[in-house]
């Protein structure tokens, strides 16, 4: 793949809004569980686990590798329901799906390309880094159960390294639909200037919530909640809320999106889509 730098991520909504990644203090992977929520959705509830924690580390990871399976979105990169070769087979294996839904984009990069879009440079340990995103990433699962009476899920994504030293990377088929057709869309330029992780995190959740040049109200304390959805002290929760606060007025306006202050409602705008 020659080098490029990526602009946005083509999203599945739900998927996007769901509490998957948050920001992690400093060994709190060796010491907590991963996730394990259930919440209702329109039409349905959901199921979401994951052995680890993941951090925002692996959410630019995954963003990284929808955007490159984006910039050739077509049906030809879709893996067949029967590979002939042992690396798609494998791929299909890992990802575990369930339910009708089965359509899998499959990319191909490499550690290089990959450690260079996550600006990750002339270390003897990006491979490693690289590979405990992609274990965390594809041990997440989810699973939905619908009032109709239809149930489907899958793994995140599955992934394998051949011995050329190609990644082969399958994404679930909700991330695949919304590659190929509707989407969210989040902008990988604006969040490259985003510096703290709380606002990664927000700036994502508020892509998926809010299209490109439209206007909605939001209160500090609720987006706190989906940045952090566990719950917290007291004096953890008014840390969070000032870091809302902080991101909203400083962080949120930098990257060009309009904001107005009324009390506790901030009225923000996101830009129009960029060419």
């Amino acid at each position: 793949m020659s080098r490029i730098d990526l602009t946005h991520t083509r999203h599945h909504r739900e998927l996007a809004m769901m509490p998957i990644f948050r920001p992690l203090k400093r060994g709190e992977r060796k010491t907590k569980r991963g996730i394990d929520f259930r919440y209702a959705i329109k039409g349905g509830t959901v199921h979401l686990q994951s052995i680890d924690l993941l951090g925002i580390d692996d959410q630019s990871l995954f963003f990284e590798l929808l955007a490159l399976a984006g910039i050739k979105r077509n049906d030809r990169g879709l893996l067949p329901l029967e590979p002939a070769g042992p690396i798609g087979k494998e791929l299909r294996a890992k990802i575990r799906i369930e339910g009708l839904i089965d359509d899998i984009q499959k990319i191909s990069t490499t550690e290089r390309d990959l450690a260079y879009c996550l600006g990750i440079h002339g270390t003897s340990v990006t491979w490693g880094l690289i590979r405990e995103g992609l274990k965390r990433l594809q041990g997440v699962s989810f699973h939905y159960k619908m009032e109709t009476g239809e149930e489907y899920g899958s793994n995140l994504l599955s992934w394998h390294k051949d011995f050329g030293g190609i990644i082969h990377v399958a994404l679930n088929p909700l991330n695949t639909l919304a590659i190929l057709s509707q989407h969210v869309r989040i902008d990988l330029t604006e969040r490259k200037m985003i510096g703290s992780e709380y606002g990664k995190a927000a700036h994502a959740w508020l892509c998926s919530w809010l299209r490109p040049g439209k206007e909605a109200s939001i209160l500090p304390q609720t987006l706190g909640e989906h940045v952090w959805p566990t719950p917290a002290t007291e004096s953890e929760c008014r840390k969070r809320l000032w870091k809302m606060r902080l991101f909203l007025r400083k962080e949120l306006a930098n990257i060009g999106w309009s904001l107005n202050e009324t009390g506790e409602i901030f009225r923000i705008g996101r830009p129009k889509r960029r060419k």
